[in-house]
């Protein structure tokens, strides 16, 4: 769902709710908030409410740049509490065309 959505911020949350035939129930919640469709931060926790969960506290942050009118690149860092991995972290960087 956007909260709030306006030309230069727009702030997204987002609620999932398992009830799996073969699990406990759990909630996946999460949002993002995102400046001049430029940089994004976002934040999130996953296995709210499940018993021996690895998944957890999920933090990231995106930059969005425009090059040109068809040509964009995007750079995103991820990071994530996951058990026995510890502290998981992601990277991503993206073309658009």
């Amino acid at each position: 769902m956007d909260v709030v959505n306006t030309q230069d911020l727009k702030f997204t949350v987002g609620l999932d709710a398992l009830h799996p035939n073969d699990n406990s129930e759990s909630l996946n919640v999460g949002g993002e908030v995102i400046y001049k469709n430029l940089i994004s931060l976002r934040g999130g926790y996953k296995s709210l409410f499940l018993d021996n969960a690895e998944e957890g506290l999920t933090l990231g942050v995106g930059l969005n740049y425009d090059i040109a009118p068809n040509l964009g690149l995007s750079v995103d860092y991820a990071y994530q509490d996951f058990g026995l991995l510890k502290n998981t972290q992601f990277f991503s960087l993206g073309i658009k065309f």
